[in-house]
């Protein structure tokens, strides 16, 4: 075998983490994730793969950038026209949000975990725009916080997102007074997306404005750590999401990869599709990234292709 590109190699797996699912990140961001071992592997043999990149007709995927290991940021305004599977999950963080909480208490965290690429995000973005929930709070702020954890930038952006204009404030005791002042006396919703943060004072000091807002508010936190959960919120407001089953996870691939086609016409690529999602373990942006793959090829050896990859043969000990 050729000895792999390496700039191409990181496209490739600059790609699977942007569209697909954070499990295929690089070690650094795998530091809490049970699972590591076999992520690592994945990421070694992206590598090999990415060097048969052309037999497999795999090199113009649309969505293929420059490589940065930072994770993409995400708002609250993505297009999520195809979920399946997530009504029970959406229903039951919404009753989270709209219950009261006990006397004295102004905001309480509601955590959703789960490994990379189980869709904690995609039912975050349900649960913010809902219309229920959009009528329940006076205000509402999204945050994309990742693993690099810093209070100003936050809490700064919590404060644009809510008036709606950017603030030029250079010392965090100024943009938090600011932000004590906007939530004071009022209902809000906060949006803490992607926390991997385990440090409790920075939590403790983050939080300070929070707690002149009205009693009702609430913050979503979406993260793969149970650490950050139980830090943030106890077990009382903990939810862990699940995977979807098969069916759940075909309908997903089957959107991506047959949108502009009729899959009547097509029946032994649906044959070999249902194979790939088996393998897909559930993951619902694992689905969707190899549909969006294979959703301009036809041929059946470039689908097979896919079904019969090295990045599916891993050791079962390593799980």
């Amino acid at each position: 075998m050729a000895e792999p590109d390496r700039g191409n190699a990181s496209k490739v797996r600059k790609f699977i983490p942007t569209c697909c699912t954070s499990t295929f990140t690089p070690i650094k961001a795998m530091r809490n994730v049970k699972m590591a071992p076999k992520m690592m592997e994945i990421t070694r043999r992206l590598e090999e793969i990415s060097a048969q990149r052309a037999e497999l007709g795999l090199e113009k995927v649309v969505g293929i950038t420059k490589y940065a290991r930072e994770r993409p940021i995400t708002t609250s305004l993505v297009y999520e026209p195809w979920v399946f599977g997530r009504d029970g999950d959406k229903k039951i963080i919404i009753d989270m949000l709209l219950r009261d909480e006990p006397i004295g208490t102004n905001v309480s965290v509601v955590s959703i975990v789960a490994m990379g690429g189980m869709g904690k995000t995609t039912l975050a973005r349900l649960v913010y725009d809902d219309a229920e929930a959009t009528k329940h709070f006076n205000l509402k702020a999204w945050v994309c916080v990742s693993d690099q954890f810093d209070a100003m930038r936050i809490t700064k952006t919590i404060l644009e997102s809510i008036t709606s204009h950017a603030n030029d404030l250079q010392y965090f005791s100024k943009i938090q007074d600011r932000l004590r002042d906007e939530f004071k006396g009022k209902r809000f919703l906060l949006v803490l997306d992607d926390l991997w943060n385990e440090n409790y004072n920075d939590w403790n000091c983050l939080r300070s404005p929070f707690w002149s807002g009205s009693p009702g508010s609430k913050i979503i936190v979406t993260t793969r750590s149970k650490n950050v959960a139980t830090m943030m919120g106890g077990d009382k407001n903990f939810y862990e999401l699940k995977n979807l089953c098969d069916d759940d996870c075909w309908y997903v691939f089957e959107k991506h990869a047959f949108e502009n086609r009729n899959i009547n016409e097509h029946p032994n690529l649906a044959l070999i599709g249902r194979e790939i999602v088996k393998k897909c373990g559930g993951l619902p942006l694992a689905a969707k990234a190899l549909g969006g793959l294979l959703c301009h090829e036809q041929r059946e050896n470039k689908w097979k292709s896919i079904l019969t990859s090295k990045i599916w043969d891993l050791p079962t000990e390593k799980m």
